[in-house]
């Protein structure tokens, strides 16, 4: 019986489909989540709302976010000056935007498009400028824990029961799927301490496996990079733009929700509970975070603040949208810039001597 020959191109077919895989199931998944949170909306009655809706507060909302972004570029200018040439603001301004459109074709792709951008402009080394965002990744993670328990401590009842609801019942509902939601938290949290009890104990044989290795070094890179962001020289100057940065994430989801007239007056207290709650559907990886905002953002309305599912679900896609067209009109052109444009003569220089 012949033996068949291994193929050369069968490796290269393997990574092309992994590639493939990598692009397809976040989309699906954003997509599906998307459906399921969309499905059973009365959009008679969100198209209502949303005709209503303030257009000069929707583009007011935008201009915090325009200074958020200036203030995450000039941060990461701050991190680079350390180990790298320092690009311009307007460079490391492109590349955040360009970061941005990455990731509604892959998660979490932005921060390493936005380094590729900039290793081609400026020449500086991905791996590198690479583990400067993580550094920021890691004080956002601080900022946005600290957030939420801000909104903890001026709203905890409310939180508390938003928060148990949604183990047990669909955004917009209202009502518990089955059960009640103190014997699921308390279930919930005998597994989680059980299996970090049994991770515990099997650390040594854990160690073997690949993905205890990749756990592990994400979790070294954050604590790494909080590290390295402290011997910074303008400390100062980097946590005023951390806070800044969040601040105007808050500030522009405020305005936002103030266009619709059903919501208008809803308060800077409710603002930061919307915004804390939207935040973790935003860093959920899917593309966009198309899916998961939605529902945080429908959930938080309707079930701490009762207000109708319509009115919630056409807040939440005005926000989203808003957002997202924003980031796409300003990020597609800068990122064609970086991309195609002329290089730095330092990138050149390091070029021609390859």
């Amino acid at each position: 019986m012949p033996i068949k020959r291994w193929d050369k191109g069968t490796p290269t077919k393997i990574n092309n489909m992994k590639k493939l895989l990598q692009i397809a199931l976040p989309l699906l998944a954003a997509a599906g989540l998307l459906w399921w949170v969309l499905k059973d909306l009365p959009w008679p009655e969100v198209n209502a709302a949303l005709a209503q809706a303030n257009w000069g507060l929707v583009l007011l909302s935008l201009l915090p976010t325009l200074v958020a972004h200036l203030a995450r570029a000039q941060r990461w200018r701050l991190m680079l000056a350390p180990v790298a040439p320092t690009p311009t603001l307007a460079e490391s301004f492109a590349a955040v935007m360009a970061g941005y459109v990455a990731n509604l074709a892959l998660p979490r792709a932005g921060e390493v498009v936005r380094c590729t951008l900039l290793a081609r402009r400026r020449g500086i080394a991905v791996e590198v400028s690479l583990g400067t965002v993580i550094a920021e990744r890691a004080f956002d993670v601080v900022l946005l824990l600290a957030i939420t328990a801000l909104a903890f401590l001026l709203q905890f009842d409310l939180l508390l029961q938003f928060f148990m609801r949604l183990i047990g019942a669909k955004a917009g509902t209202g009502q518990p799927a089955s059960g009640g939601n103190g014997g699921l938290l308390m279930l919930a949290a005998g597994l989680g301490l059980g299996l970090l009890l049994l991770a515990y104990s099997l650390r040594t044989h854990l160690a073997r496996l690949p993905l205890y290795g990749k756990i592990a070094e994400a979790l070294q890179g954050l604590v790494t990079g909080l590290l390295s962001a402290l011997k910074l020289r303008q400390r100062g100057q980097f946590l005023v733009l951390t806070v800044l940065i969040w601040a105007c994430y808050y500030l522009s989801g405020w305005i936002c929700l103030e266009a619709l007239p059903g919501l208008r007056g809803i308060g800077p207290l409710a603002g930061l509970m919307i915004f804390t709650v939207g935040s973790y559907g935003m860093v959920a990886p899917v593309q966009g975070g198309y899916g998961p905002f939605e529902f945080m953002i429908i959930a938080g309305l309707t079930q701490i603040y009762g207000y109708a599912e319509s009115l919630s679900a056409a807040s939440a896609l005005l926000m989203h949208n808003s957002q997202t067209a924003f980031a796409v009109v300003l990020g597609a052109p800068l990122l064609a810039w970086l991309a195609f444009g002329r290089r730095h003569r330092v990138a050149q220089t390091q070029q021609a001597n390859t």
